[in-house]
């Protein structure tokens, strides 16, 4: 889709589909009735030509052969690169990248792991590659395969003129905040807190862009941090406090920024964003946050939220009394889907944990906050699993057609052993805010009473060495 937009903004009838979206891709099977020229054009010698062209830079050959009727539209199988990845890699390669989208390069074509030529430009932090590009209309909101944006500290204020999305997560559920402070990032922190990144968002552990300063001893991110109105006080999964990991990491001047602190004297930032305004907004879908959306009409609400709110909250979309509540019903949380995970030349992609002992005097309920007693403790990035849907923190409640929601560990160790090429699972994704997150804080969880957490390393890493 169109910049990732979701289905239902195309289609108009209510029915039940199920399909996968794939990313764009190329055939290279030479169709009856192409003539010679472009069967000699296409081929693998052409392309190696465009490659070389490409990388000495030279544009007008670039465009010559393209004319030919070449299509660029291709992966490089040597290096796993498109020409247009490629030529985003070179820094201030203006003119080459506009022969090639001239010539038909699909700006959203992606190399072999999931980049496109915005991402590897965004790396590269070549600011007129990535100006270049977006000008072409090339989209900041594309994802790799990992779910990673373009969004590069270098040029974060570029990206972010365009209506980069703030607030996207990786496997360990860190944010681009949390990025910035672990590398010690104090400018780019301030130009994502300026376009309301929340300072207090929590990872996968509970740890807050406070803690990441703490554990890694970046004061002046600390310093912007707590200026600009982080709270000190959250604690983590570990009920530890960002002054309690700066005392564990030995970081004396960020622990005496923390006593000291004194909340009369943070300036949140207050005035509106800078957008580009030739660039049109995106409606933004997350699953954190279902949407909830007519078919026919959209009643915006642009009441400010908090000073943290996101530019894009503050355009949240209600719903009319005639939207359709099987599209809330799609998208919900607590919602129970069915995912076909293959066994790759690496396993299935995933680290499972879960209950190892159960007590006979204790009985487990599920329950909407604990739907299982097993839960992915990681997903392999490129893996599978995560191909297939899979997320980390999602529960575990049926494998094979087999009720697992009360099975423990090592008995759903033995049912994946036992599986074929393939495992069917339902999966559960809670929509749990980070202080209520149960499988993060199986201890603390009065549900499940005596029943013993174990993640038992030796039974995950033989998991995860089969299944990863």
């Amino acid at each position: 889709m169109d910049q990732e937009n979701t289905f239902i903004f195309v289609c108009f009838v209510t029915i039940h589909i199920c399909f996968q979206l794939r990313y764009k891709g190329r055939l290279d099977s030479i169709f009856d009735g192409q003539d010679r020229q472009s069967k000699r054009v296409n081929s693998e010698s052409y392309r190696k030509k465009l490659i070389r062209y490409i990388r000495s830079r030279n544009a007008a050959k670039v465009e010559d052969i393209c004319n030919q009727g070449l299509d660029p539209n291709f992966i490089d199988q040597r290096f796993g690169e498109t020409p247009l990845t490629i030529a985003a890699s070179m820094c201030d390669n203006r003119d080459v990248l506009m022969s090639l989208a001239n010539a038909g390069a699909h700006l959203d074509f992606r190399n072999l792991t999931g980049q496109t030529a915005l991402h590897k430009a965004a790396v590269l932090a070549s600011s007129n590659n990535v100006r270049t590009l977006l000008e072409l209309r090339s989209s900041p909101y594309y994802k790799d395969r990992v779910g990673l944006t373009p969004l590069s500290s270098d040029i974060a204020e570029l990206l972010l003129r365009d209506y980069s999305e703030i607030g996207i997560t990786d496997v360990n559920g860190n944010q681009e905040i949390h990025t910035a402070c672990r590398n010690g990032l104090a400018a780019h922190l301030e130009h994502l807190l300026f376009y309301r990144a929340d300072p207090n968002c929590r990872n996968f552990n509970g740890n807050t862009p406070l803690h990441v300063c703490a554990s890694r001893n970046q004061v002046s991110c600390a310093r912007v941090l707590l200026f600009r109105g982080s709270d000190p006080n959250i604690m983590n999964n570990q009920q530890q406090t960002a002054y309690h990991l700066a005392l564990l990491a030995s970081s004396p001047e960020i622990a005496n920024l923390l006593k000291n602190y004194d909340s009369a004297k943070t300036v949140p930032y207050r005035g509106a964003p800078l957008y580009n305004s030739k660039r049109k907004w995106r409606r933004v879908r997350t699953m954190a946050k279902p949407p909830m959306s007519s078919v026919s009409e959209y009643a915006y609400e642009t009441s400010l939220q908090s000073p943290y709110s996101s530019p894009y909250q503050a355009r949240r979309e209600t719903p009319t009394p005639f939207c359709l509540s099987l599209i809330y019903f799609l998208y919900r949380t607590n919602h129970t889907h069915t995912v076909v995970v293959p066994r790759g030349p690496n396993g299935f992609g995933f680290l499972l944990a879960g209950a190892q002992k159960l007590d006979a005097t204790v009985q487990f309920e599920p329950n909407q906050k604990m739907p299982s007693l097993q839960y992915f403790k990681s997903v392999a990035a490129n893996g599978n699993a995560l191909k297939a849907g899979v997320k980390s923190g999602d529960f575990l409640v049926e494998l094979n057609g087999i009720d697992v929601r009360c099975v423990s560990h090592d008995e759903v160790v033995k049912l994946i052993e036992a599986a074929g090429s393939s495992l069917v699972m339902k999966v559960v994704t809670v929509d749990s805010q980070p202080a209520e997150t149960p499988h993060l804080s199986y201890r603390q969880t009065k549900t499940v009473g005596r029943l013993e957490y174990n993640e038992r390393e030796n039974g995950i890493e033989r998991i995860g060495n089969e299944n990863k």
